[in-house]
């Protein structure tokens, strides 16, 4: 149950700094990455500026075969240096869940970071490429059954508005 009251923490966190003014925000389609294979996100600024401090929500579902669904679910806070050519750091965690034929399974949570660079126009075009570490610290399920840290690459291309 704390894992439900951490993302619904984070996706009101996110809804709260969308709508109390006007941000820089960006809807993006991330190719690897934090949210593994692809994930459609959503990221604003804190601050009512391209740059500065921000906060990241996505998802992405994978069919694993068999009637098995896994969920990804990358939040992220994270910090741009620069406003048109930057460089973005960010921190935070995967939610991930598994369904096996369509009954609910494990739910884990990994360590997820990023280090991108990161493309913006002032509207419009967005475009980001970099590394996106993620960390598991135990085993999970049938995906993995080791630990495992992967320093995956990451790029994304998004509208910024």
């Amino acid at each position: 149950m704390l894992l439900r009251r951490l993302v619904f923490s984070f996706v009101a966190l996110c809804v709260f700094t969308t709508i109390q003014a006007q941000r820089s925000s960006v809807i993006y389609a991330e190719g690897l990455g934090n949210g593994l294979i692809y994930s459609v996100n959503f990221d604003t600024r804190i601050l009512n500026r391209p740059d500065g401090p921000g906060i990241r929500l996505g998802g992405n579902i994978l069919k694993a075969g068999g009637g098995n669904f896994v969920t990804f679910i990358p939040m992220q806070v994270n910090y741009v240096f620069g406003t048109k050519h930057g460089l973005e750091l960010g921190a935070g965690m995967t939610f991930s869940r598994q369904k096996e034929n369509g009954t609910p399974a494990e739910t884990y949570l990994f360590a997820n970071a990023s280090v991108m660079y990161r493309y913006q126009a002032p509207k419009g075009f967005n475009f980001r490429i970099g590394w996106a570490p993620i960390f598991a610290p135990e085993e999970v399920g049938s995906l993995f059954s080791t630990k495992w840290f992967w320093l995956f690459p990451g790029v994304s291309v998004g509208y910024r508005f």
